[in-house]
């Protein structure tokens, strides 16, 4: 599911609208329908999941719906210790950057 984040007040109004890169990402590049769900974060620990109710070509907009509220937990509960040995040539950045997104924190 395709994650998205906004500010708070963008999201006080039913339904949601959002404009600007992301309006554009979501019609263009990733060319989600109607009906289609997405995740909205508004940085502050809450998430949003939302159906795509209607794209409006002229104002640059899509509406959304939200179905569900919830809380975001931010960080695993658990700690993760990632061992690694000495790779070869300068693939040790790659193995860093893919633990970071995989929640290592340190």
């Amino acid at each position: 599911m395709h994650q998205f984040f906004v500010k708070r007040s963008e999201i006080g109004n039913t339904p949601i609208v959002i404009t600007g890169k992301d309006y554009n990402h979501m019609r263009n590049v990733l060319r989600l329908k109607q009906g289609e769900r997405v995740l909205l974060r508004d940085g502050e620990g809450m998430e949003y999941l939302c159906r795509i109710a209607d794209y409006d070509e002229e104002a640059e907009s899509v509406m959304l719906e939200v179905l569900d509220l919830s809380g975001s937990a931010g960080e695993l509960p658990t700690r993760i210790t990632l061992f690694q040995g000495y790779p070869k040539g300068d693939k040790m950045e790659l193995i860093v950057q893919k633990a970071v997104e995989l929640g290592g924190y340190e």
